[in-house]
């Protein structure tokens, strides 16, 4: 059995979700469901799920606020059936089910998931599709990416082969503990999963805390092709001061503007967080504030010197312009010296190591890969 349901919203038209047998999917407003329609705001953040049992499909609601109906009836739980309409919050889906035992392969995982009892949170390897296979524009308009309705996970597993769908990776991904999120995002790195790229980015059209991991593995990993995804992730308000360390891990030139406007900002550690973003891209050390400047609160970091460090990137934005990928002012976009890697911190070591592996260009020691968590 094949359960497709499409979803008709003006703003999200012709996407669809497809369930097998014995698969469940829970839709929502949040990322706490498997699908998130982020932009309804009448709908609950984990609204209704559908379980499918053999050659049977039903529908439940999760108590939602606004109630979930079925051809415009309110359900606790029904059998939905072809050509059913759903409603939940302003959000409406049209059901279509194949019992046909002739299904297409080639949409699903070749291989089966372990959904043992023991994973606490049940998520089934959905596939999130679009009838149209036009890439959807990011419509980027200055703090943030438009169209932010389709989840982090719904958003990046559109963009993973389904192949990949049924491997380990699938399930890490999703697990509820952060340590594993990264240990898995990690393991992709060194090991160079072609998906993973695509994955990150994905994820970057909803960034948001729960995403750290993967918005600053996207700074280390992603094309200078890719700089405005990472452009409006540094742009992104809600992710705080911490947002211009992404620019900075980038390192693509293109990203010192951001940081200077950055470095001006009233908060103050926005603004030190742009300085040292700032740093870490040109290699500029400011200057320590004079002795007779009040030191700052317990609660602010000290502020860059923004004037200072315009000044400096006049004299040496043409310099910068030669290469897409910076770090401490030494050019890191494609193989790095041993004597540069040497004037590195370990952080900045550490990305350059992963970056490198990642394109299966490095053939390092692992007393190389030391670092400071």
């Amino acid at each position: 059995m094949l359960v497709t349901l499409t979803i008709q919203n003006d703003y999200q038209a012709s996407r669809r979700i497809v369930l097998r047998a014995d698969q469940e999917m829970k839709v929502g407003r949040t990322e706490w469901a498997d699908v998130a329609i982020a932009r309804d705001k009448n709908m609950s953040s984990v609204h209704f799920v559908v379980q499918c049992k053999g050659d049977t499909c039903r529908i439940r609601d999760l108590n939602s606020t606004n109630g979930t109906f079925v051809n415009g009836e309110p359900v606790i739980e029904a059998e939905l059936t072809e050509g059913d309409h759903v409603l939940a919050g302003q959000t409406k889906f049209v059901v279509r089910i194949e019992r046909s035992s002739d299904v297409p392969r080639a949409t699903v995982p070749e291989e089966p998931v372990d959904t043992a009892p023991t994973v606490e949170r049940q998520v089934s390897p959905l596939l999130v599709e679009s009838v149209s296979s036009t890439p959807t524009s990011d419509g980027f308009s200055g703090l943030t990416i438009e169209d932010p309705d389709s989840s982090a996970m719904a958003a990046a597993m559109q963009n993973i082969p389904a192949d990949v769908l049924a491997r380990p990776y699938h399930l890490a991904l999703i697990d509820d503990e952060a340590a594993v999120r990264r240990s898995a995002l990690l393991a992709a790195a060194w090991s160079g999963q072609e998906w993973l790229l695509k994955y990150c980015l994905g994820m970057s059209r909803a960034p948001c805390d729960e995403n750290w991991d993967v918005l600053l593995l996207l700074a280390i990993l992603a094309a200078p092709s890719d700089l405005r995804a990472i452009l409006a992730i540094g742009r992104e308000r809600e992710l705080g001061p911490r947002r211009f360390g992404v620019l900075g891990t980038f390192g693509h030139p293109d990203v010192v503007r951001d940081l200077l406007i950055g470095m001006q900002s009233k908060d103050a550690e926005s603004a030190a967080a742009a300085g040292m973003a700032f740093t870490k891209l040109t290699g500029f050390e400011f200057d320590s504030p004079p002795d007779d400047q009040p030191p700052p609160a317990d609660s602010e970091a000290p502020r860059a010197d923004a004037a200072a460090a315009q000044e400096h990137w006049r004299q040496v934005e043409s310099q910068f312009s030669q290469a897409a990928r910076w770090c401490r002012g030494f050019d890191v976009g494609g193989s790095v010296p041993s004597s540069v890697l040497a004037k590195l911190d370990l952080e900045s070591r550490f990305e350059v190591f992963l970056r490198a592996s990642h394109r299966g260009q490095w053939q390092g020691s692992p007393i190389d890969l030391a670092v400071i968590q």
